[in-house]
């Protein structure tokens, strides 16, 4: 019973509730390309909490520590960049392998039928696809202040996102005894409108800005708190300081099981434009199948720039976990029986040079060995098949066996891999190792 349809641990009052379960990936797998013959892992343990006291507040927590030697493309990406996808900074340890921790925390508080209020440490995702170019969770988990408010019959909602951020690029030297970080901080503002329900519009303003502790370049900027959307980025528009993004969000559910979406960056303060497209149906053809379609193109970045200007927390996107100069093609598809998952995802991306180096998927090493530069593109494709069993839907406990194969190509520079695994795991966050 524990095992297979409850909760670990319950404890049922009249004012409070919570749970507590374990969270775990022990993994292993061959990459049949990798010369090196090490065998691939994962050695997750961790603890996850959660509950609520009374109607209005509610809680989560959890931890996780991690030990794994991973493919050699998210390797690569993991030597470029200091960190694990989705994830915080690494430790290396024997033969190739990393070790690395996450935690998440938070408490939502329900002030009123047209009020919620969120804070603690975690990720966000705005829009209804696989990726977001406006916001995702893609990045690693972020102190933050969250407020929803909803109008009009609740036809109306607005969400305030207060940020603090940060680059992995040491400060010089001051009080502290150690180096500090590059912190930034960012305001996320969504004004979105639903007519009826299966149709929403919404407007959305990202500005992240730099954060000097020391107070030595930078001073902290009261127009940061200003719940007005859009305020930050008029008011300095021609502050070159700023990151700034202003997008729109579209969904339209055209029938019960059909929903496109769309979305579009409108490029500020000399950065890039792009738009995403696509749609999802299920049930298609029988009942539990389920498709996805969804096309992204960025243009690319000014990366004459310093890095603490970017759109990005921990080295990795806050958007698309491609960043910037990619176009890209992605599908997934997957049937459910019972407790049995078919799950087969495709992507497909071309993406320029420059772009694809800073964002750690090419060395800056690979351009000193191009022999045509007349063609600046990389490009990368990735097919995942796996098949599941769930034991439990209280925790998604699982176990997978899957194949991974990735091609990627630029000029005369060619990887592959094909990495077979098996896990037995507890499938409860999103990882984006599909770049």
């Amino acid at each position: 019973q524990k095992l297979f349809k409850e909760n670990l641990i319950i404890l049922d009052k009249p004012d409070i509730y919570f749970t507590i379960d374990p969270i775990f990936n022990f993994s292993t797998g061959k990459d049949f390309s990798d010369t090196t013959n090490n065998t691939m892992y994962q050695n997750t343990r961790g603890l996850m909490i959660k509950g609520y006291f009374g109607k209005r507040v509610s809680f989560y927590t959890s931890f996780l520590e991690n030990q794994a030697r991973f493919p050699d493309y998210v390797s690569k990406f993991i030597a470029n960049k200091d960190v694990v996808p989705g994830s915080g900074r690494v430790k290396t340890i024997n033969n190739g392998a990393y070790d690395f921790s996450m935690a998440t925390a938070y408490i939502t508080w329900n002030a009123t039928k047209f009020m919620r209020i969120k804070f603690g440490t975690d990720k966000d995702f705005l829009g209804n696809g696989y990726r977001s170019i406006l916001l995702s969770d893609n990045a690693f988990n972020y102190p933050h202040l969250k407020f929803d408010f909803w109008f009009a019959k609740r036809k109306f909602k607005y969400t305030l996102n207060y940020a603090l951020l940060q680059n992995l690029n040491r400060l010089p030297k001051g009080e502290t005894p150690e180096s500090l970080f590059e912190r930034k901080t960012g305001i996320f503002h969504y004004l979105s409108y639903k007519p009826i329900n299966n149709l929403e519009f919404g407007v959305f303003n990202g500005v992240v800005m730099p954060l000097d502790p020391l107070g030595e370049s930078t001073s902290y900027y009261v127009n940061y708190f200003m719940p007005i959307i859009f305020w930050n980025s008029i008011v300095n528009s021609d502050n070159n300081s700023f990151v700034q993004k202003a997008g729109f969000n579209f969904s339209w559910f055209f029938t019960k099981n059909w929903n496109f979406y769309f979305q579009a960056d409108y490029g500020l303060n000399d950065r890039p434009s792009g738009f995403m497209a696509g749609f999802k149906t299920w049930d298609l053809f029988t009942r539990n199948l389920n498709f996805t379609l969804e096309y992204s193109k960025v243009g690319k970045e000014n990366l004459n720039v310093d890095t603490i200007r970017t759109y990005s927390h921990y080295n990795q996107s806050l958007a698309h976990p491609l960043g910037s100069g990619f176009e890209e093609l992605f599908f997934q598809v997957d049937y459910t029986l019972k407790n049995f998952l078919w799950k087969l995802k495709y992507q497909y991306s071309k993406r320029e040079f420059l772009d694809a180096v800073y964002w750690g998927f090419l060395n800056k090493s690979d351009l000193d060995n191009l022999t045509d530069l007349s063609a600046p593109y990389a490009t990368a494709q990735s097919l995942n098949f796996e098949f599941q069993y769930l034991f439990n839907q209280k925790t998604n406990m699982n176990i997978a066996l899957g194949y991974t194969g990735r091609t990627s190509g630029m000029n005369n520079i060619f990887g592959e891999t094909n990495y077979f695994y098996l896990a037995f795991r507890t499938s409860l966050r999103n990882v984006y190792t599909d770049f």
